[in-house]
């Protein structure tokens, strides 16, 4: 009786841990992929300038495939890890993409690339506030349930 009760006891403890974990892993990964995106789009415009060739030609090789997904259709941003408005930001970014002259869309392109990096800078500053908050509140909360189901 007391080894299901010891190992039921120890699985919430361990998930509830590994919750706080993972939340402060995705805060994380969102920084780090709008630093992608804005790297990506500041290289995309540099490449824009110095006359590189077509734009889908262009995304394949300035977006990596976990930032961009790439289909027979065209392409599509993969908005795991964001929220709704980096996503929108991201998809005004890429609505209009090629509609102007090469100059145009390289001073366009690295506004947007600026505009992203002020959204990372803002996630990284959210990731080093909240990130250890839910570590913190997992283990605490997964010691709490042990203790009350004891």
């Amino acid at each position: 009786m007391w080894l299901f009760k010891v190992s039921g006891m120890f699985l919430i403890f361990a998930v509830c841990t590994a919750s706080g974990f993972l939340k402060s892993s995705a805060l994380k990964k969102r920084a780090e992929k709008l630093l992608s995106f804005s790297r990506s789009a500041a290289e995309l415009g540099e490449r824009i300038r110095s006359g590189g060739g077509e734009i889908k030609e262009l995304l394949t090789v300035c977006f990596s495939e976990g930032l961009l997904k790439f289909g027979g259709d065209g392409y599509s941003v993969d908005d795991s890890f964001l929220k709704q408005e980096d996503t929108a930001l991201i998809e005004e970014f890429f609505g209009v993409l090629g509609m102007s002259d090469a100059y145009a869309e390289y001073e366009r392109t690295l506004a947007y690339s600026e505009l992203i990096k002020a959204r990372q800078e803002l996630a990284d500053a959210e990731y080093r506030q909240q990130s250890r908050l839910y570590r913190s509140l997992g283990f605490l909360s997964g010691i709490f349930i042990c203790i009350f189901f004891l």
